[in-house]
């Protein structure tokens, strides 16, 4: 079968075949023991289970990255100056996710009509991340993704 393989600070996914009786660690044959992730789970999957038995399927998207855990940082320019929240973040997160944070009442709170007006980027960005983006994909060594919350309008739409 087929996996969507997203590995830390990679950018696109990989696309790994792999047969559904082989072990997790498969993934992580370099040896780094590097945990694995997959949606439906809070805590990484043990790595010798097999992929049947974690119950991956064929096009199945699985996260891989030295981080056990990630940190968000958003930076939000206000009318009293920048702002900065943080927050933890699950290995298999979104962009969507955290955009859904950041302007919430957990987040900056802005008002809810305001809301679908704002978008996420990396800081100096041309343009703005697409909500299906893993985060995995973008945290740094320290294993936090710095994001700046934008008008949409930002980028010209």
């Amino acid at each position: 079968m087929q996996l969507f393989l997203h590995s830390q600070g990679s950018g696109e996914a990989e696309i790994v075949t792999v047969e559904e009786t082989a072990l997790v660690r498969t993934l992580v044959a370099d040896g780094t023991d590097h945990p694995i992730w997959i949606v439906e789970q809070e805590e990484e999957v043990q790595l010798d289970i097999t992929f049947a038995e974690v119950g991956l399927r064929h096009h199945h998207h699985v996260h891989r990255g030295h981080c056990n855990r990630l940190h968000g940082d958003v930076r939000f320019m206000t009318d009293l100056g920048t702002e900065h929240k943080k927050d933890d973040v699950r290995p298999v997160a979104t962009i969507g996710e955290v955009l859904d944070w950041a302007v919430g009442e957990h987040g900056f709170n802005l008002p809810v009509d305001k809301r679908p007006d704002y978008v996420l980027a990396l800081p100096g960005a041309k343009e703005y991340l697409a909500g299906d983006v893993r985060v995995v994909t973008l945290v740094d060594e320290e294993c936090t993704v710095h994001l700046d919350l934008l008008p949409k309008d930002h980028f010209g739409g």
